[in-house]
């Protein structure tokens, strides 16, 4: 594990746990900055907290206690600003069938932590 996968593992814990366990919109949009941005690469960008937070209660929603798994992890930048890409896939709960797609995200230190500023993903 690189360094700064490890400084963002404990980040990736709480927003798996959220997102797919708890279904705590609340809790992963917790994860982002104040105007941060959250891009469906394609479709749709939601600027700020309360967008994301709405646009995470219905994928929620939609997604339910999915099981995830990441593959193609990488981690770039430095500890002030850290960059993250990867692919997922999702298989959804009830034979919901399987989600596939791509992330890239940026992460900024604020004070002792660390939240989203930029999102986009892919999803199929």
């Amino acid at each position: 594990m690189s360094e700064l996968q490890g400084v963002l593992k404990p980040y990736y814990e709480v927003f798996h746990k959220a997102f797919s366990v708890d279904l705590d919109a609340d809790k992963v949009t917790s994860l982002y900055a104040d105007d941060a941005v959250l891009i469906e690469k394609g479709k749709k960008c939601h600027y700020g907290k309360a967008e994301i937070l709405k646009f995470n209660a219905e994928m929620i929603k939609m997604c339910g206690k999915a099981t995830t798994t990441m593959s193609n992890e990488k981690f770039a930048g430095d500890k002030e600003c850290i960059a993250a890409s990867g692919d997922f896939e999702s298989e959804l709960p009830d034979g919901g069938g399987t989600m596939k797609g791509t992330f890239y995200q940026v992460w900024k230190k604020f004070g002792m932590e660390y939240k989203v500023i930029y999102d986009i993903f892919t999803m199929s």
